[in-house]
């Protein structure tokens, strides 16, 4: 999700407002310390203009690395 983010040169605060989230959450998922649910996935997708398969994918992958 960091990725994505910076590629729009989006602040993890911006991230949040815009999704209506706090940003330490935001902070918490980058981290893979916080597991958003799929309504949160989706509202993250939107923001970031990304496919939210693409974005699960991406983070099924990360989570799967690290376990």
């Amino acid at each position: 999700m960091r990725e994505y983010r910076e590629r729009k040169e989006m602040s993890q605060e911006h991230l949040a407002e815009a999704a209506g989230l706090d940003r330490s959450f935001i902070s918490l998922v980058e981290r893979g310390i916080q597991s958003p649910n799929i309504v949160v996935m989706l509202k993250i997708a939107t923001v970031l203009e990304v496919p939210a398969a693409e974005l699960i994918a991406r983070m099924e992958s990360m989570i799967r690395d690290a376990g």
